[in-house]
């Protein structure tokens, strides 16, 4: 069983499918699954909100988001918010971004 099944259960519907490079770091506290990919002090974290509209906790939230974060050398566990790259409710947009490793590197080799 996954992490984020472990976490959210194990009927948990992602509804969509994660890249084999990024790390399942689901936690229960969290709204949904979080996933991450990792370069250096870089950091581009999927965060995927339940599927129904009223189980969000931020209205008008997208379902799928990619962001990047940038982890500070004194606190790994709490990195720093750097920009929100695309948001979606459509899996197969979201998985077109996310399975695009080179545009996935691209974003973290920015200045």
């Amino acid at each position: 069983m996954e992490c984020y099944q472990q976490q959210f259960g194990g009927d948990y519907a992602l509804g969509i499918r994660i890249p084999g490079y990024f790390q399942d770091i689901s936690y229960r506290h969290d709204t949904g699954p979080a996933f991450t990919y990792t370069r250096g002090s870089r950091i581009l974290k999927i965060c995927v909100l339940p599927e129904s509209l009223q189980d969000r906790e931020i209205t008008g939230a997208y379902r799928y988001t990619l962001m990047e974060m940038k982890a500070n050398g004194e606190d790994d566990d709490c990195p720093a918010f750097v920009a929100i790259h695309f948001e979606t409710d459509s899996p197969v947009a979201f998985e077109q971004v996310i399975f695009d490793r080179g545009r996935l590197q691209g974003l973290l080799n920015r200045n």
